[in-house]
C-alpha cells in the first residue's frame, strides 16, 4: 500500500497484520482522486472509519488544506499517525471515537469539510445510518462531496434526506456512490395579502 499521488507519491503506508484491516486499495483510491481531481485542492478531508488513513493521507498529498480521521479502534488511530507522520504531515487530527458521535461532536464545534470518505466496514449498515447522521447535521461547506466505499452487495438508495446520489462507479465487487445536498428550494412565496374593501 503506497501514496499514489502528490508530494508523498511513493510513500508505503504500514498496515497491520495483527488486526483485520480492510484498507481501500490502490486501484479504488487512483480512481477516487481521478474522479475528484482538482477539487480535493485546499479543502477540509474528513475520513470516516479511517482504518489505515490511507485515503486522508492521499488527499493531503494531493493538497488537502487539511484532513480528519475518524477512527473508533485506539490500535488503529496509532497507525494513522504513523503513517501520516511518515508522510511528513502535520495538518491533521486524529479523533479516537465512534463514528456517529463524532459526527455529533463535529457538528457541535460548527466544523466544516469540503470532502466527507465514508468506508465502514462491509457487513454492517453503518454506511447508511452515517449518511443519515450527516443529512441531520451542518458539516458540509459549499463545495461538498459525500463519497462512500461500498459492497456491490449492499447498494444505498438514491435519496437520504436531502442527500441525492450524483455518481455510481463500480470497481469489481465494490462500489463508490457519490452524494451531494440538494439545493434549497426558493423561499416560499409570500401569501398575497387580504385587502380590505374600501368604504
Amino acid at each position: 500500500m503506497r501514496v499514489i499521488a502528490g508530494s508523498a507519491k511513493g510513500r508505503k503506508l504500514k498496515s497491520s497484520l495483527k488486526y483485520a484491516l480492510r484498507p481501500t486499495s490502490d486501484r479504488v483510491r487512483e480512481a477516487l482522486f481521478d474522479i475528484l481531481g482538482l477539487r480535493v485542492q485546499k479543502v477540509h478531508f474528513l475520513d470516516l472509519f479511517a482504518g489505515t488513513g490511507s485515503v486522508g493521507i492521499e488527499a493531503l498529498s494531493r493538497g488537502a488544506k487539511q484532513a480528519t480521521f475518524v477512527e473508533k479502534k485506539a490500535s488503529y488511530a496509532e497507525l494513522i499517525r504513523r503513517n501520516v507522520e511518515l508522510c511528513g504531515f502535520t495538518n491533521f487530527e486524529i479523533i479516537v471515537y465512534d463514528v456517529l458521535r463524532a459526527i455529533v461532536s463535529l457538528h457541535n464545534r460548527q466544523r466544516k469539510f469540503g470532502l466527507i470518505f465514508i468506508d465502514p466496514p462491509y457487513r454492517s449498515d453503518l454506511a447508511l445510518k452515517t449518511l443519515q447522521a450527516l443529512d441531520a447535521t451542518d458539516l458540509l461547506d459549499q463545495e461538498h462531496s459525500i463519497i462512500v466505499e461500498h459492497s456491490i452487495k449492499n447498494p444505498l438508495p438514491a435519496r437520504i434526506g436531502n442527500l441525492i446520489v450524483e455518481r455510481v462507479s463500480e470497481f469489481g465487487d465494490t462500489l463508490l456512490t457519490f452524494y451531494r445536498r440538494e439545493e434549497e428550494k426558493a423561499e416560499k412565496e409570500e401569501e398575497p395579502k387580504e385587502e380590505r374593501p374600501k368604504e
